[in-house]
C-alpha cells in the first residue's frame, strides 16, 4: 500500500484541473467556394444588415415626419437603395392614367440619369418589364436586355438605351394592391 505524500509538492499533483468549458478551440479558417473565409463572410453579412437597419430606420422616420407627402419618402427609398447596391439605377414608378410615370429616381451618373428619365412614362401593359410587375404582382428579373423573353422584347427596346443590360422590378404592394414599381 502507498502512503499519501504530504507537504506542497504533493499538494500539487493531486489537484485536478478543471476543464476550461468555454476555452476556444484551434480555430481553423475554413473558406466557401468562392474562397471568401467564414469570418470575412459573416463580417459582411453582418455589415449588410446593419446598412438595412439603418436605411429603413431613416424612411419609417421619414414616414412618420410626412404622412400626407409621399415624394420625400420615395426620395428616400431611392437614395437608401444605392448605399446599398453602388453602380445600380433605384427608380420607383406611379400609375397614373394607364401609364406609369418616374416618381423617384437614384443614379450616380448624371448622363444614364438623364436617359433613364427620357424613358418615362411609359403605358402598363405586358410588353414592359415595368408593366408586368405592376400588372401581375410579382417580381421581373430580365439578366440580359439584350436577351429578354419574347414577351418582353418591347419592353426591353425601351429600357436598353438607359445604359444598363440587365434590371430587375419589384412591385410595391399593400393588401394585395399594387401601388408602385
Amino acid at each position: 500500500m502507498r502512503r499519501r505524500k504530504t507537504g506542497e509538492k504533493a499538494a500539487k499533483r493531486r489537484r485536478v484541473k478543471a476543464p476550461r468549458r468555454n476555452a476556444p478551440k484551434a480555430a481553423r479558417v475554413r473558406t466557401d467556394i468562392s474562397g471568401e473565409t467564414t469570418i470575412a463572410r459573416l463580417t459582411r453579412e453582418r455589415s449588410e444588415a446593419l446598412q438595412q437597419q439603418a436605411a429603413t430606420a431613416e424612411i419609417l422616420k421619414l414616414i412618420r415626419s410626412s404622412p400626407a407627402d409621399a415624394q420625400p419618402v420615395f426620395d428616400a427609398i431611392v437614395q437608401s437603395g444605392l448605399k446599398l447596391f453602388p453602380g445600380a439605377a433605384i427608380f420607383i414608378a406611379l400609375p397614373d392614367g394607364g401609364k406609369l410615370h418616374a416618381a423617384a429616381l437614384a443614379e450616380a451618373d448624371p448622363v444614364r440619369a438623364k436617359a433613364w428619365k427620357r424613358r418615362w412614362p411609359i403605358p402598363i401593359t405586358r410588353e414592359y418589364i415595368h408593366g408586368v410587375a405592376f400588372l401581375e404582382r410579382k417580381i421581373v428579373d430580365v439578366p440580359d436586355g439584350r436577351k429578354p423573353p419574347p414577351e418582353l422584347t418591347v419592353g426591353a427596346k425601351h429600357f436598353l438605351p438607359s445604359g444598363y443590360r440587365a434590371v430587375t422590378v419589384m412591385p410595391m404592394m399593400r393588401d394585395r394592391t399594387v401601388f408602385t414599381s
